[in-house]
């Protein structure tokens, strides 16, 4: 199955202040969660604010978890320091 891609890219400020608030309101704020719920929330709010369509219920926990490593890839950009600006 191919995953879904996510044009980060196209990723405003307000699309990712939405992602937060959706992660903290699907339980990913919790610091008692393990890695399996801390993926699925992250997807989930990413399905939520549309940056993909994608059924996580059912989906394979590998594929959440891969999708999961590219959003967290995704912020870790976000918050390195960019000379250029």
């Amino acid at each position: 199955m191919k995953l879904p891609r996510i044009d980060f890219d196209s990723i405003t400020q307000g699309q990712l202040e939405k992602f937060y608030k959706s992660f903290r309101r699907l339980g990913g704020n919790d610091e008692s969660i393990g890695i399996v719920e801390s993926a699925g929330a992250i997807v989930r709010a990413a399905v939520e604010v549309g940056w993909l369509e994608f059924d996580v219920d059912n989906a394979k926990p590998h594929d959440i978890l891969e999708i999961n490593r590219s959003i967290q890839e995704y912020i870790k950009e976000v918050f390195q320091f960019d000379p250029k600006n």
